[in-house]
């Protein structure tokens, strides 16, 4: 079992290898749930204010850029590396960036 180069908080890397061990066999359910669905068409018919929120450390990174692409009308903010647990490494920055959207 393997993290993504660059994590450097042990609690947080805790918590994810408790939360794959749990999963089990099961894990492959939550990732056909979050990208087995026609994810295009529902973006184009998103009609409220939205953010994507990513970082260029996250592995599904590409995901936000094409997002983009489909929605320029979106607010897009980028955080610089981290990983997929980008919440867990930069709590700050995201907080800042999810309050000030929502205010």
């Amino acid at each position: 079992m393997g993290f993504t180069p660059g994590w450097t908080d042990l609690d947080a890397m805790q918590r994810g290898i408790i939360q794959m061990l749990r999963a089990g066999p099961n894990d492959i359910f939550g990732f056909k749930a979050a990208f087995g669905q026609d994810l295009e068409t529902i973006i184009k018919r998103i009609n409220k204010p939205t953010m994507i929120l990513t970082n260029t450390g996250d592995d599904i990174y590409f995901a936000a850029l094409r997002t983009r692409e489909l929605r320029p009308d979106f607010k897009f903010l980028e955080l610089q590396n981290g990983t997929h647990d980008i919440v867990d490494e930069q709590p700050n920055q995201w907080s800042k960036a999810v309050f000030n959207f929502i205010k």
